[in-house]
């Protein structure tokens, strides 16, 4: 990752702890330390991926009043991600594959406000604290994209 690049300074936001995409472990992330109970399968395709629950309301499994209750052990996928970087890859995609996307991820909630709530805030975080023009090669965003992982851990690697 560029030096240049400078980290997202979230705040109270937890957008992306809500209703949106399937939080996925990686082979970095250790699925014991966030509770057995607190993990499920899901399905992409003919693989079956380990991921974090959700609320009934929606909200990441291991959110609590004060923010992520696992900080600083989150998912890796929690760590990497960053919304202005989702922002840039939603927009470069036509309006009809922003709402495909947003109808396809895996989550819960009304698609058309997920998608509103990731443009708005990735909007919102890219003019706060900008990526570097010099940065935004084709190259480079490739590169910064790979920190949204891509890799999950299926069941068969963990053996659950």
């Amino acid at each position: 990752m560029p030096s240049q690049i400078v980290s997202v300074p979230c705040g109270k936001c937890q957008l992306c702890c809500k209703g949106g995409e399937a939080i996925t472990l990686i082979e970095d992330d250790n699925p014991e330390q966030y509770g057995i109970d607190n993990l499920q399968i899901v399905q992409c395709g003919n693989e079956q991926y380990l991921a974090l629950k959700w609320k009934p309301n929606g909200d990441c499994i291991l959110l609590g009043d004060n923010g992520c209750t696992v900080w600083p052990n989150h998912p890796t996928m929690c760590r990497r991600y960053d919304c202005r970087l989702r922002y840039l890859e939603l927009m470069a995609m036509t309006r009809q594959q922003r709402k495909g996307w947003a109808k396809s991820i895996t989550g819960t909630g009304d698609s058309k406000q997920i998608l509103k709530g990731y443009l708005d805030v990735g909007r919102e975080m890219l003019a706060k604290h900008p990526i570097e023009p010099n940065d935004c090669s084709e190259t480079t965003l490739t590169e910064l994209a790979a920190r949204i992982p891509a890799a999950p851990i299926t069941i068969e690697q963990k053996g659950i």
